[in-house]
């Protein structure tokens, strides 16, 4: 049981070209590494039940576009959100779609080997402590975007 206990307490990485060491998360049955989007760090995620050729392939084809992706999933949350959050910021007066724009930050990026991508995008000032999830595809862009409580 020792021997055991010790191999899951051993790390288990992953390294891809481009990309850095992938660390798998038990907890979360994911790899995760940490990369630069777009001037700060993100969190750049697949499940470890994926095929692995094809997440790596996906997390490549989104990290060569990150500026654009990074510029349409904040766009695409301020659009369909906007409303919603204001509703639930009140006291302090309404958003414009600019002060969301301008404050929405990347925390993280969840890829698929299909080609979905799941994004979390925070704004510590206007949303107070809330979250955005962002849902789409590498082909067709984002398609959903929710406020999380």
């Amino acid at each position: 049981l020792k021997a055991i206990l010790e191999e899951q307490k051993t790390p288990v990485t992953l390294e891809a070209d481009g990309l850095g060491t992938f660390t798998l998360s038990r907890t979360m049955n994911w790899f995760q590494t940490e990369v630069d989007w777009v001037g700060q760090p993100i969190q750049l995620i697949f499940d470890q039940d994926e095929n692995q050729d094809d997440s790596l392939a996906a997390a490549r084809t989104l990290m060569g576009d990150r500026e654009d992706w990074d510029r349409r999933v904040r766009e695409f949350a301020a659009r369909q959100l906007l409303d919603q959050i204001n509703d639930a910021v009140q006291e302090d007066g309404p958003v414009t779609e600019e002060q969301l724009l301008d404050g929405l930050e990347a925390e993280s990026v969840q890829v698929f080997a299909n080609g979905a991508v799941e994004f979390w995008l925070h704004d510590e000032e206007l949303l107070w402590g809330r979250a955005i999830h962002v849902s789409g595809t590498l082909a067709d862009g984002p398609a959903e975007a929710e406020l999380e409580e």
